[in-house]
């Protein structure tokens, strides 16, 4: 779940505390109107308690505010979610909420939310933001009776039953997501989005026959754009002229369908019937929307040509229209990606610097990835220096791309420097920890290392290449902690079993305990995956100390043609006392 920082300049924090109920002769005088703004903002709950301003409150509320603007979310999360308690003002827990999901932390987000509903029982939104962290905790039993009774209560009944499915969708057990969506929704069977619904997660769960069967009672009971762009897509995999039969017999009657007509556009594509395509492209060449949609799915399937073809007659056709200044940079950014197919740097660059408005860090992003592929890293950096700071999934990239084009200038400092200011800033990044953990490792600090690996568990404790790191450098470095290496290990494996790193570690972990087969299972798997060096070099060490020297010798050759110059297998033979494997 991704959010957006809310952030507020301190006078914007001071019309927020008088929103929040906090009795000030200023408010009485002054800001009325942004008063109930930002109070709406903040809360829909109608029993506020009123809350006497101090300069203790007035200042931890400030305080937090500033917090986040510098990047220190937990700090302010953890005030906002104090003081809430103390004052027992659910908008200063919503506050915390908003706080928690904009930096994606699922821990917090789940203090929070439930804070909120324990001073806002009857607040609809706090509801639904406890469900939303029970369901993604899988605490299904708890979501349960609660999202029962809100859908028994929704005004908007199919519309959430709909929201649900999408947050289900996400579950890591997708069996157990579908038997909560099954019972939450057991009363509702006749809602088309009960059926559209469970037609997805059906689906999710492989059941494809299922799945149809709900698709096409979703689409008898409400035949609009969603269920025959849902229907469509399962039918296009198993029955494809039966979807392509569906869709034209919409489209007769709902010319105007986008959803439709997208559907039909993907299914043409996916045919290869690249002659209707261009004949539907000549129907809509004055749709935008199509437009940027066909350039894109083309782009998807390597059709350059095509791409660069449709999106150049776009921005002839719209290049002078003000309205379309945003349209027109979706579609430069594109034509940019066929340029750089074409490793046509140049026009790349080009194509970037037309981009305006919201997209343009976007484009600055786009452009130093090209510079710096041409090892132009001056110019490379002067683009990321033009990255503003409104998308914190642009942000990201921005410092990870930084720290490692000064990798490649040999300036170490100047690359811990830029992963250090972007955790200041996005100070719940999984993948600067991780960068920032690989850094440290290679300098020989173990230490912060270990702690930045942990730290990015603590964020997505589903996050195996960093179970896996952690449990390597432990492995490697600190024997005696070799049972929690393999604790780590393990749960690297059971997160993502075909991932050759993990093999690898898995194999050399076995090797370590003298588990020599089970050793040699997972390390050939990995080098089957990932003929690597380091993978080549296990294997090697575990034949030759298991007494199969020709085949350790055999390996150790195919690594010396490879990697000539590689240290770590001259150290290898000298350990092993290994002569010129190359003239066996």
């Amino acid at each position: 779940m991704k959010g957006v920082l809310i952030k507020i300049k301190i006078a914007a924090a001071m019309l927020a505390l008088i929103g929040l109920g906090i009795q000030t002769g200023y408010a009485q005088e002054t800001g009325v109107k942004e008063a109930n703004k930002a109070e709406k903002q903040l809360s829909s709950d109608s029993e506020i308690p009123k809350v006497h301003l101090n300069s203790r409150l007035l200042f931890q509320i400030i305080a937090s505010e500033v917090a986040l603007q510098r990047g220190q979310a937990g700090a302010a999360f953890r005030t906002y979610l104090a003081i809430a308690d103390e004052t027992k003002d659910p908008r200063l827990a919503e506050r915390a909420v908003q706080i928690a999901v904009a930096a994606n932390a699922l821990k917090e987000f789940r203090q929070a939310t439930a804070t909120w509903l324990k001073l806002a029982p009857s607040n609809r939104d706090a509801q639904r933001h406890y469900l939303s962290a029970n369901i993604l905790s899988g605490n299904y039993a708890v979501a349960l009776p609660i999202e029962s009774a809100y859908l028994e209560n929704s005004p908007e009944r199919g519309k959430n039953i709909l929201e649900l499915q999408a947050q289900l969708a996400l579950a890591k057990d997708r069996k157990q997501a579908l038997q909560f969506f099954q019972s939450a929704t057991v009363k509702y069977r006749d809602l088309y989005e009960t059926q559209l619904g469970l037609a997805r997660l059906e689906l999710l769960n492989g059941n494809m026959n299922t799945a149809l069967e709900y698709a096409k009672k979703a689409y008898s009971i409400n035949a609009n754009e969603e269920t025959v762009s849902v229907l469509a897509g399962m039918l296009a995999g198993v029955q494809p002229e039966e979807a392509m039969k569906l869709l034209t017999n919409f489209l007769q009657k709902k010319p105007g369908s986008k959803a439709a007509r997208n559907a039909y556009t993907q299914l043409l594509l996916k045919k290869g019937d690249y002659k209707s395509f261009d004949k539907l492209v000549s129907q809509y060449t004055n749709d935008p929307e199509f437009v940027l949609s066909a350039s894109a799915s083309l782009l998807e399937l390597r059709r350059f040509e095509s791409a660069k073809e449709l999106l150049e007659g776009f921005v002839k056709q719209n290049q002078n229209k003000s309205d379309q200044n945003e349209n027109l940079s979706r579609a430069y950014l594109m034509l940019s990606d066929a340029a750089i197919q074409d490793k046509d740097f140049p026009k790349a660059v080009q194509y970037c610097s037309k981009v305006t408005g919201k997209l343009a860090s976007a484009a600055f992003l786009q452009m130093a990835n090209i510079y710096a592929r041409q090892n132009d890293f001056p110019a490379a950096l002067k683009s990321l220096s033009q990255i503003g700071t409104e998308n914190d999934a642009i942000s990201e990239e921005r410092y990870l791309l930084e720290a490692r084009i000064y990798l490649e200038m040999n300036n170490r400092a100047k690359a811990k420097a830029a992963l250090n200011e972007g955790l200041k800033k996005l100070a719940y990044s999984k993948s600067m920890y991780y960068e920032a953990a690989m850094l440290a490792e290679q300098d020989g600090d173990l230490k912060t290392a270990e702690k930045h690996l942990k730290k990015a568990i603590e964020i997505d404790p589903d996050f195996s290449g960093a179970y896996n790191s952690l449990g390597y450098s432990l492995l490697e470095s600190a024997p005696r902690r070799i049972k929690e290496a393999e604790r780590y290990i393990n749960r690297a494996y059971e997160l993502d079993p075909t991932d050759p790193f993990i093999l690898d570690s898995k194999g050399w972990l076995a090797f370590k305990q003298k588990k020599y087969a089970e050793a040699e299972k997972y390390l050939n798997e990995a080098l089957d995956k990932l003929p690597e060096l380091d993978v080549y070099l296990h294997l090697t060490e575990l034949y030759w100390t298991t007494g199969k020297k020709s085949r350790a010798l055999e390996l150790l050759k195919k690594a010396e043609k490879e990697w000539p110059d590689s240290i770590e297998t001259k150290l290898l033979k000298s350990r092993l006392k290994i002569k010129d494997a190359a003239a066996k």
